[in-house]
């Protein structure tokens, strides 16, 4: 039987194996995965999850390493897909950050990460460049109204033609609604949470990314040796400019009109689903739009994938 420490990395490496992706010793203590309790885990030592990586009999038979990294048995080739990714995403981290920067003079933007595959430089060719904001507290409607404008000035919304990789902002929170446990599909969702754990900070105008971490302290009971990323100088921005204050101060009365306008806008397919789970959720403080949210997908796949290995440990 496994230990609680060995079904967590275990639990890990299925999880990752499912977006072809392959780990480190230290993605694996980072990612230390914990399901079905409620209460914070203990955490682990790097020696610790080293031993039971190299030295634990269970994992003899399905897990292996090579080249710094640890994968399923039969996965060898995913270290090379990982490489070839890491190589694509390159050009669109360096766009992500062009755009962050135009994208942090919009009125009432305190904070920019990447997300998604990009944020593990794991993206594909055909693959966004996800972002997601933080603004201050009511002004998501006139960031999404604004941003998107610029966006489609640029022709880099989705469905645009023009330049290859595109822009998608379809998530938004404010500075009063950082707890986003609301928007869990249940206990056994773990995108969840690693998509939150793995954001990568392209602009903070002031200890946003802190308050995000310490809103969902829920984190834990998943990932228990999860902690902020850190971003590379070069590629974090902090400037609040002074002339952006002046029009939040004009704008925000009139934050009503930014959602009427957007509002009379969307789609039948928003409309379908708007507020009907946790999809797409329009509320006071909280704009996400991901019609083709596929957390259910991966938790059914990702379950399917650990009870097949998990029977195969002799």
């Amino acid at each position: 039987m496994l230990t609680a420490l060995e079904q967590s990395i275990l639990s890990a490496l299925v999880y990752f194996d499912i977006f072809e992706y392959p780990l480190t010793l230290l993605e694996i203590h980072r990612f230390l995965l914990r399901l079905g309790e409620s209460a914070p885990a203990r955490s682990y030592t790097l020696g610790e999850v080293r031993t039971a990586l190299f030295e634990g009999e269970p994992f003899k038979s399905v897990i292996r390493f090579k080249n710094g990294f640890f994968y399923l048995r039969g996965r060898e080739h995913k270290i090379r897909t990982r490489a070839q990714r890491l190589i694509i995403s390159l050009p669109k981290y360096k766009l992500a950050e062009h755009v962050s920067r135009l994208l942090s003079w919009v009125p009432f933007v305190r904070f920019i990460a990447v997300c998604n595959s990009l944020s593990c430089s794991n993206a594909q060719q055909e693959s966004d460049i996800d972002l997601f904001i933080i603004t201050k507290k009511g002004g998501a409607w006139w960031t999404r109204l604004i941003s998107l404008l610029i966006l489609k000035l640029l022709r880099l919304r989705p469905g645009q033609g023009g330049v290859k990789d595109k822009i998608c902002l379809s998530f938004f929170v404010d500075s009063g609604h950082l707890n986003l446990e609301t928007i869990k599909q249940g206990e056994m969702d773990v995108y969840l949470p690693i998509w939150l754990a793995t954001l990568y900070p392209l602009y903070d105008a002031g200890c946003y990314y802190s308050a995000l971490w310490q809103a969902n302290g829920w984190l834990a009971r998943y990932l228990p040796g999860s902690c902020p990323v850190i971003p590379h100088a070069l590629r974090l921005k902090t400037r609040r400019p002074v002339l952006k204050l002046v029009f939040e101060s004009l704008l925000l009365p009139f934050g009503f009109a930014a959602a009427g306008l957007q509002r009379r806008a969307f789609p039948v397919e928003i409309w379908e689903l708007l507020n009907k789970d946790t999809r797409v959720r329009v509320e006071p403080g909280i704009l996400k739009f991901h019609t083709h949210d596929r957390r259910e997908e991966y938790g059914q796949e990702f379950k399917r994938r650990l009870n097949t290995v998990s029977s195969s440990i002799i």
